[in-house]
């Protein structure tokens, strides 16, 4: 619908709504409101006579479009931000908040689309793409570097198909009943029977047979053994082997020892055999518990609220904890520690640091490993965030400020600003763009942007009831999406009153 059609839409409502009504005042009402109606329409059309142009939707106020001349991706606004669109730039699309979003970016080939996000998604990158409901439902496909294209879908955990001239890529499972399923769920292939009955499944050269899973299994692989009828009795034994890297050197894999009885309460296991750092574990729950190693050694009674005590060879430390995680110390090179959960805490170590007072209602972190230097201050887990994340190569500082649920400030690497008043999902979620762009200008009272490389910058306020943009030579100021707009280009304005220009210059 274009612009012209809401006013005589309203016209005929309001005639419908007088013919309706007995009062002579509420007529009298009626006729006002459709003489300002029409005398609106009026100076819309009078404006592109006057000006010698066609009437087009930018000529009537009620589409606020204000993107800078010296900008190349406007920004067409309906209503308000409720609606809008991107053209021209890197970066296209539009928005229909809070239901749905689209972005494309053709110089990266990249598509995105947004249902009631996260109900429904889209995306594609290249010739790949991937659709996605409530992450149950998921379609994907896509092309590999010899032009063989995959289609797979997934109805989880029931249904898992997959469509390729690769075999190792095309596979079909119904579950429970019987399939094979290949590159998923953390295995590099699953065969299943009436599943949980039977299962077998691959991991790298480890072959693993379950039957009442996961009750009894078989295992299998280079230089590895072992079985279990859990929770009863199980072990596993696998020798020192080697594999040839793509280099051509053949690499150790460490062997490994590992046993248990009557699951949880008694177990063993020696880890890293043929290395120099093998470790030696032993558990007899609840009463002991211990790790030795050349690195490290710790010792537990009394699991798990007992006295636990670790002496950490490699990083130079010796620690204690009581009832972990509420009570620790820790002294050393390597770490200094002070806990009394929930009351306070203090943690450093040569990378970092991590304090907390009368948690959840302050918290610090920070993170030292250049180039990278992260700090970071909460009040309330998410109700107040303070991040800073520096780049100490390059000297550029992301710094992020949240205050739920009153607003979100972005001061970006690049020296781009930004500032949102009332953010109820912003601070939740603060790296989600797809939140950001669908929901955020459904409930953004106050928007401010600010483009440090061209020094533009953009303020919209009560869902673009007042809009106005500004760059190094043009100024642009929007009221009543539209209605009332002013435009300066140097020293030439123009103002328009129902989209009626009354140009004006300076001498």
């Amino acid at each position: 619908m274009d612009c012209l059609g809401l006013p005589f839409i309203v016209i005929v409502i309001l005639d419908s709504e007088r013919g309706s009504t007995s009062s002579v005042r509420k007529t009298s009402l009626f006729k006002y409101l459709e003489g300002f109606i029409l005398l609106l329409i009026i100076f819309s059309i009078g404006n592109g006579v006057l000006n010698g142009e066609p009437w087009t939707k930018d000529s009537v106020g009620f589409d606020d479009h204000l993107s800078l001349e010296i900008k190349v991706e406007e920004r067409f606004d309906w209503f308000g931000p409720l609606f809008h669109t991107l053209e021209g730039g890197k970066e296209t699309g539009w928005t229909l908040s809070p239901l749905m979003s689209y972005r494309k970016r053709a110089d990266l080939e990249v598509e995105e689309f947004d249902f009631g996000y996260p109900i429904f998604s889209y995306s594609r990158f290249g010739e790949e793409y991937r659709y996605q409901f409530l992450q149950f439902l998921t379609w994907s496909g896509g092309q590999n570097q010899t032009n063989q294209t995959t289609k797979k879908a997934s109805l989880f955990p029931l249904v898992f198909f997959s469509r390729s001239p690769d075999p190792e890529k095309h596979y079909t499972a119904v579950g429970p009943f019987h399939g094979t399923i290949k590159h998923r769920l953390m295995r590099d292939r699953i065969e299943f029977t009436m599943f949980p009955l039977y299962a077998k499944t691959w991991k790298k050269d480890v072959v693993t047979r379950n039957y009442f899973y996961p009750i009894v299994h078989f295992r299998e692989g280079n230089g590895l053994e072992g079985w279990q009828i859990w929770p009863l009795y199980g072990e596993e034994h696998k020798q020192i082997t080697g594999v040839t890297n793509r280099f051509g050197d053949v690499e150790q894999i460490p062997g490994h020892d590992r046993q248990f009885a009557l699951w949880p309460f008694w177990s063993r296991a020696e880890e890293g055999i043929g290395t120099t750092n093998e470790h030696h574990q032993k558990l007899v729950f609840p009463f002991y518990h211990s790790v030795r190693s050349s690195v490290r050694d710790s010792t537990s009674v009394l699991l798990p609220l007992g006295p636990t005590w670790t002496k950490h060879r490699a990083k130079d430390y010796f620690e204690f904890s009581f009832t972990w995680p509420l009570i620790g110390y820790a002294r050393g090179n390597g770490k200094e520690m002070n806990r009394l959960s929930p009351f306070f805490s203090q943690v450093s170590t040569p990378t970092g640091r991590s304090d907390f007072f009368l948690w959840p209602l302050y918290n610090f972190d920070s993170v030292n490993t250049p180039p990278l230097d992260r700090k970071r201050t909460r009040i309330g887990l998410f109700l107040y965030s303070d991040m800073t994340q520096s780049n100490t190569a390059t000297g550029r500082t992301f710094h992020r400020r949240d205050l739920w649920p009153l607003f979100s400030r972005r001061e970006e690497a690049n020296g781009d600003e930004s500032l949102q008043v009332l953010a109820l999902l912003e601070p939740l979620v603060p790296e989600n763009r797809r939140v950001r762009r669908t929901y955020g200008p459904a409930y953004s009272l106050w928007t401010t942007e600010k483009i440090a490389a061209t020094q533009e910058s953009k303020v919209s306020a009560l869902w673009g009831l007042y809009r106005s943009e500004q760059g190094a030579d043009v100024k642009k100021v929007s009221l009543l999406f539209g209605l009332f707009n002013y435009q300066s280009v140097g020293d030439r304005g123009v103002f328009r009153l129902f989209s009626a220009p009354l140009s004006f210059g300076q001498r």
